[in-house]
């Protein structure tokens, strides 16, 4: 049996009036009165006729409800076709593709400006310099002679392209400030493949990363059960434009090829950001570790991080020093 699932919102027409409204607020009133007129337990000797009128105040109700949309759907659909031939990509065009929503200004510019750059700011606070605190030394790397190898950096292939396009094609999201989508993306990689993965090879070789990707639009989502003027109550996304994830992706991938395959490779207990590894694989290693530590009698300690990058290996020997507990090792970080 198919799980019960909220229905949609009914989605308002444009077409719709502040006299319509009215009318539809009268015929609800009426059938209200009408059928609770009818749920009387206890009726008056003039029941008949006093339900006889009140039918009749509801038929006329929505008799010129019903006239009122007709009229205003004949009116609406008149302005349509004469619209159709000065601006055919429009409202027309939008109706039979099914694109066309009521437009809502965005949450940025409904709001006062002192609130927003409020609201920035304590999103976004200005942090000065951060010295990083005192590591353990990293375990010694043979070194390589790299002669031989060639030192250019691997033009961008079409596999690289195709997988990182793929991921595009099974996300929906919003487009950034330069307001192409990804299925733009995926419908014009055929076309542009060969331009594309020049461009991505460029900027492989120089070492850039161009400055317009790194810029995006800023949108506050607002959250429920929060006061309006607090900076809490507003979640901040940034909208980037789609060529700049294309290109971090490829450069994800190889960067997790280079380490995988030349190495030095990632912790064993590093879990986030990871391909074919998740928090519920760092979950079943923690409870397989501290079985075993349990089962011999040890001890053992884990690391709860809050950061915003809860993936960084833990510092073992920093957290063993500050504590002061020996003869234990750190399990994964959650």
């Amino acid at each position: 049996m198919p799980r019960v699932r909220p229905g949609s919102a009914r989605r308002q027409v444009y077409w719709w009036s502040r006299e319509l409204t009215s009318l539809r607020e009268a015929c609800v009133a009426a059938r209200h009165l009408y059928a609770r007129h009818r749920r009387l337990r206890i009726r008056p000797p003039n029941a008949a006729a006093i339900e006889a009128e009140l039918y009749e105040g509801y038929r006329a109700a929505k008799t010129a409800l019903r006239e009122a949309i007709m009229r205003a759907r004949d009116r609406a659909r008149e302005e349509m076709l004469e619209t159709l031939d000065r601006d055919p990509w429009g409202r027309p065009y939008k109706m039979v593709r099914d694109k066309l929503r009521t437009w809502a200004p965005p949450l940025t510019q409904s709001l006062r400006p002192q609130l927003v750059e409020d609201v920035v700011s304590a999103l976004f606070p200005a942090r000065g310099e951060h010295p990083p605190p005192p590591m353990a030394p990293p375990p010694a790397v043979p070194e390589v002679d790299h002669q031989d190898d060639d030192d250019g950096i691997p033009e961008g292939t079409g596999v690289d392209l195709r997988v990182a396009v793929r991921r595009l094609k099974a996300r929906n999201t919003a487009p950034g400030p330069d307001g192409l989508p990804g299925k733009a993306w995926v419908l014009a990689s055929e076309a542009l493949g060969p331009r594309l993965e020049g461009l991505l090879s460029a900027c492989l070789e120089r070492g850039q990363f161009p400055l317009r990707w790194k810029t995006g639009k800023l949108v506050l989502i607002r959250k429920p059960g929060r006061p309006a003027d607090s900076p809490s109550a507003y979640r901040p996304v940034v909208l980037l434009d789609e060529v700049g994830k294309l290109f971090e992706r490829v450069i994800a991938n190889r960067l997790a090829e280079h380490l995988a395959g030349t190495g030095p490779d990632l912790a064993e207990h590093q879990f986030g950001f990871r391909k074919r590894r998740s928090t519920v694989d760092a979950m079943r290693v923690r409870a397989l570790t501290t079985g075993d530590a349990v089962a011999r009698g040890g001890l053992f300690w884990r690391c709860l991080s809050t950061s915003p990058t809860p993936s960084t290996p833990c510092p073992g020997a920093a957290l063993g020093r500050h504590s002061g507990i020996t003869g234990c090792r750190p399990i994964s970080v959650v």
